[in-house]
């Protein structure tokens, strides 16, 4: 690869609500493409509003928002480079696989989404330009679902050019039983009020049931009786859910979940300097990339508003009540401005 492309800083926003599938961040560390950041968000109520935070302190020319739950092949962060530096690309459409392994509600799912192989409508850009992202405004907040469309609408209506490449990302948080059908399209119901006041009585066609996608795929669709019969009563779940979800606008079930008591007041930085290392906890971000440790550490200062940070390096191990011990030192005494633990060696010295 010619080096003025591997020159150029991808930054990997992980939206989350407080764990990541370890299988992501190894999909992460076994790229091709090397030359990337990992920026871990669980700040935010919504996958939106994470997505904007990590790409507020993100570095790359390039953001790449990467769900929690999904794998990676490994030449997907090459691939979508090579298409935006040498064929002018603004924004990157990469097909979203299923692992049918799951369950049969999963073999369904992938029986569907092979279906969108070849439909415009229904794929969206995840990889974009750092400039395109900021031109339409990054992700609308309002969204807790199709807020991905509903991007990568605005971006076409921009007329950013889009490109499609051929490795995928496969999502492995397919649901095992149809009550997870039921809860989630009943959560993201509520999002397509906004959707369709934004985007216009057509995009009823995009998000309803009888989709061009499946007239150009109806002989595989029923190719296999035993997936057909499962496949109309996913279809009638969903979109009963999301019709009462529409209809009331339910409460979030999908909150994110709370923080650790110890950390309900405070937030963890860790600037990294060892590749290997994995670190996760609620309320925290990880500062990878270039720049120095105490760079690192101001990016991620800035990015909270908590009235506690703490900084920990990637290489130091906490006592499992270091963190309630500072805090409560502050709580002990409000002159208090900073607290240190003890630091020992491996040693113990």
């Amino acid at each position: 690869m010619p080096a003025q492309i591997e020159d150029k800083l991808v930054s990997v926003i992980i939206p989350n609500r407080g764990a990541i599938e370890p299988r992501t961040i190894e999909s992460l560390k076994a790229q091709t493409y090397r030359n990337i950041e990992i920026i871990p968000v669980n700040i935010g109520k919504e996958r939106s509003a994470q997505v904007n935070q990590g790409a507020k302190i993100a570095k790359g020319q390039f953001f790449y928002r990467v769900d929690d739950d999904f794998i990676l092949e490994p030449n997907v962060i090459e691939e979508a480079v090579k298409k935006c530096c040498e064929e002018g690309c603004d924004a990157v459409i990469i097909e979203n696989a299923s692992d049918p392994s799951i369950s049969l509600w999963a073999k369904v799912i992938t029986m569907e989404r092979n279906c969108y192989r070849d439909d415009p409508e229904t794929n969206f850009a995840r990889f974009v330009k750092r400039d395109a992202f900021w031109a339409v405004g990054g992700y609308d907040e309002k969204f807790n679902a199709v807020e991905d469309r509903d991007f990568s609408e605005r971006l076409l209506k921009a007329n950013f050019r889009f490109g499609r490449i051929a490795p995928k990302e496969v999502h492995i948080g397919e649901p095992k039983h149809l009550r997870e059908v039921v809860r989630k399209y009943t959560y993201y119901g509520s999002s397509f009020r906004e959707y369709l006041k934004q985007h216009g009585t057509k995009s009823v066609f995009r998000l309803g049931p009888l989709r061009n996608a499946y007239v150009w795929h109806l002989r595989e669709l029923l190719a296999d009786p035993m997936l057909y019969y499962p496949f109309i009563l996913y279809q009638m779940v969903r979109y009963a859910s999301a019709m009462l979800g529409l209809l009331t606008n339910p409460p979030t079930f999908y909150a994110p979940q709370p923080c650790l008591r110890k950390l309900s007041y405070g937030s963890v930085i860790v600037a990294r300097k060892k590749e290997d290392v994995k670190f996760e906890i609620p309320n925290s971000i990880i500062m990878d990339g270039h720049g120095s440790l105490n760079e690192k550490r101001n990016l991620g200062a800035n990015h909270f508003a908590t009235d506690l940070i703490a900084f920990i390096d990637d290489d130091n191990k906490l006592a499992p009540d270091s963190l309630e011990e500072m805090a409560r030192a502050f709580r002990l005494d409000e002159k208090i401005g900073a607290v240190s633990p003890l630091i020992f060696d491996r040693a113990g010295e």
